[in-house]
């Protein structure tokens, strides 16, 4: 059974703070700008929360300018738009409008994307203060995957069978990946390799690195 989206009493988060409210959602306290805090509902916690940690590659705690804007563009079309949603939570949250997010910051810009998704021009002094407007009923931002393109076939693959290896210094974790396709230009239907975890994290960091915005899971321990 999974277990129910938590979060700490409170959450420091540049300038501004997390605090968990009895609902199950969290508000947002302590941004410049606005004389509400930015009430979410429980849904919208889990579901930014999870956005953050894919959102932040390199697992700092912190999504650059570079990092926020390269998730944003995964909803928004507009490269105005993704920009205006980045500077105004940056200033709101952090202190300027190009400085890093933290979590409060980033429920702040997932906050206006749903308000420039929705038509909201974000250019007016009066946008900010929308993602504190309790009464409106929020949809959440479209983060989804892009459809698969037409004929591409279909790629499975499965991590299993971890083993140690080696001794003392030398030992580290291996497994077995299997990987079954039907992707026309696969040589191969089906393939079994051998992979040890440092493959793995370098894996993850070169798609971080060569793919911004692709979503890519906080990856798992070695057990």
């Amino acid at each position: 059974m999974e277990e129910p989206f938590q979060l700490p009493p409170a959450q420091a988060s540049g300038g501004a703070t997390i605090e968990a409210l009895t609902s199950g959602g969290v508000q947002v306290v302590g941004c410049a700008g606005l004389g509400a805090p930015v009430v979410l509902s429980p849904e919208e916690a889990a579901l930014f929360r999870a956005l953050f940690l894919v959102a932040d590659g390199d697992g700092d705690g912190l999504l650059s300018p570079g990092e926020s804007r390269a998730f944003l563009r995964r909803c928004l079309a507009s490269e105005p738009a993704v920009a205006r949603c980045h500077a105004l939570a940056a200033a709101a949250t952090a202190g300027g409008d190009d400085a890093a997010l933290g979590e409060a910051g980033w429920y702040v810009a997932c906050r206006l994307c749903a308000l420039a998704a929705a038509g909201v021009d974000l250019e007016g002094d009066d946008a900010l203060p929308l993602v504190a407007d309790g009464l409106r009923e929020w949809a959440p931002p479209d983060f989804g995957d892009p459809p698969a393109r037409p004929g591409a076939g279909g790629l499975i693959v499965k991590v299993m069978s971890p083993q140690l290896v080696g001794e003392g210094l030398q030992q580290f974790t291996q497994y077995a990946v299997r990987t079954r396709s039907t992707c026309a230009h696969y040589g191969r239907s089906e393939m079994r390799v051998l992979r040890r975890f440092s493959d793995f994290e370098w894996c993850r960091e070169r798609l971080r690195r060569s793919r911004p915005g692709v979503v890519a899971p906080p990856r798992a321990g070695q057990g």
